[in-house]
């Protein structure tokens, strides 16, 4: 949401819950497409003033570490979103 707030617990409680529904069937397509045990979830709020939530495909907790995070081609992209599409519900 667009929403700036400076905390998660200040995200409007109609916006929090329906960002938690739909991170659900994102995270159980992610789950399928990446063929991973976990989907971990981190709000994480430094870098912007307004709630976002990240869905990370973990095969463990130290997936969780957004130093090992990278970047990939568009075209890898592109095909990491047709994964996950090919999987939503």
């Amino acid at each position: 949401p667009k929403v700036e707030v400076n905390h998660w617990f200040e995200v409007p409680e109609k916006t929090y819950s329906q960002i938690h529904l739909v991170s659900q069937k994102i995270g159980r397509a992610l789950k399928l497409a990446f063929e991973t045990p976990r989907v971990l979830t981190a709000a994480v709020g430094f870098e912007v003033p307004h709630y976002h939530l990240h869905l990370i495909p973990a095969q463990s907790v130290e997936d969780l570490n957004f130093q090992k995070g990278r970047r990939h081609s568009s075209e890898a992209m592109e095909q990491f979103l047709a994964k996950i599409k090919a999987h939503l519900k």
